[in-house]
Formats: C-alpha cells, structure tokens, sequence
C-alpha cells in the first residue's frame, strides 16, 4: 500500500450504515480501520470484504462512549498507519423504548452518552490529529428524527440526533480554517440496519407508503453520501445537514 493512501476511522462499522461505509471507502481506495462493540465475528467479516477487494484494513474493538477506549482507538490507528484523514462517526443505539413521562434520567443519560456524547469524544480526539495536519473529513451520522418533527422517535432519542446537529455545525465553524470539513448525514427509514431489518412487512408498508420515492432506503445508499462528502469534490461543502430519506420529510 501506498504511504500517501488517505485512511479513514468508520465508528460502528461492524454492521449496518457503518459497515456499508467503510466497504466504500476502502473501494475508494482508503486505508480502513473498522471500529465495533464486541461482535469480532462480524467486524472480521467486514475486514475480510475490505481485503477481498485489494484494500487494506483492521478492526479494533472499542466502546466509543468510554474515553480511555477512544483514546486508544484512535492511538492505535495512528501507530498503524500515522495519519487519519477521515473520521465516519457512525455509532450509536436506536431509540425504541419507553413513551416520553416513562423516560427515567438513566434512560435519557444513557441514550445521550451513546449517541451524542460518544460524537464529541470520538472527534475531539480525532481533530486533534487532523488540525496538526491542516487537513481532514469528519462525517457525523444523525437522523431524520434529529432534524424534523415528522418522524416518530422518543424524545431521547432526538434530541441526542438534533445535538449531532448542533455539534457538526459548530465544528465546521471553528475548524473550517484548518482545512477540515464537517458535514452530518440524517438518514431515513433504512432497510437492512437495525430494528429495521427484521421490521414486520405491514410496518416496512406503513414506512414506505410515506415514502415518494417509493422504496425504503440502504445502507449504500448513505455510503454512496459518505463517499461524496469526503472527497475532493466536496471540498467547499461544510457545515450541512444532508437529510437521505427518499422525500419523506421533504
């Protein structure tokens, strides 16, 4: 492999939107380290696609909602490889659950840390590799039900997707002079990930019913957005919402 291959850390990459990106990515030509949670197995898999198709990639097993184990993350790919270019901050839980007065502190604690605190820990650390480099990529992953009232969530579970949000918008501010881009992605109803891939027909129907394009989204397709948002051509786009859902919140 070459010295000057671009490498990226995809967060919750051993399944799911996660899984499709780093697959992309490491089509794209980028060096890969696939981050998970405990499932070795199925991050192996991941790395074993990323191998077959001539890339190069590794999985290191880290809670991205423990600091230490961030720090380590991230230490590790730079001992590897020396650099990160792109930062896929993809992890977190979905927010089925309790309906909004049976939502207990320790639900509502647990769900922000997971998926919005591990963002602030997973790209602090990582920006401050990017920043001495004057270059970097970081795509952060929220949801519709961040950015639009249409869509039923619990209230956890969006307000942590809207401070995904706020959080992007903030780096792209004050990074945007480093020579680092930051842009969110909020997907829609996405089929093979999650609760919804073994979702009952009838609720896979009640979904796209809703949906004008008139199927349900895949994980490539928000891979296929990753994928633009870290390259060359989106060198000027900062600081944006991208909204993927088949006009369903349009």
């Amino acid at each position: 492999m070459k010295e000057d291959m671009k490498t990226a850390l995809v967060t919750g990459a051993s399944s799911g939107i996660g899984k499709a990106a780093a697959i992309r990515l490491a089509g794209d030509g980028m060096r890969v380290c696939v981050n998970h949670l405990d499932d070795d197995a199925r991050a192996s898999e991941v790395v074993r696609h990323i191998h077959d198709a001539g890339g190069e990639g590794f999985h290191v097993n880290a809670d991205v909602s423990v600091e230490d184990d961030i720090k380590r993350l991230v230490g590790t790919v730079l001992d590897r490889w020396g650099r990160i270019d792109v930062l896929v901050s993809n992890a977190g839980i979905s927010g089925a659950g309790p309906s909004f007065f049976e939502i207990g502190l320790d639900d509502w604690e647990r769900l922000l840390r997971i998926n919005l605190t591990s963002q602030f820990i997973v790209v602090r650390e990582v920006l401050k590799h990017m920043v001495e480099r004057k270059y970097g990529r970081i795509v952060t992953m929220s949801s519709v039900g961040g950015v639009s009232s249409l869509v039923r969530c619990n209230a956890h579970y969006a307000a942590a997707k809207g401070g995904i949000v706020a959080l992007t918008r903030r780096i792209a501010r004050d990074f945007g002079k480093d020579g680092i881009t930051a842009n969110c992605i909020a997907p829609g109803f996405v089929r093979d990930t999650g609760f919804n891939e073994s979702a009952p027909a009838d609720i896979v129907e009640a979904y796209v019913s809703q949906i004008p394009r008139g199927r349900p989204g895949y994980t490539n397709d928000i891979a296929g957005l990753v994928s633009f948002l870290v390259s060359d051509d989106a060198d000027w786009i900062t600081g944006q919402v991208i909204t993927i859902d088949g006009g369903a919140t349009c």
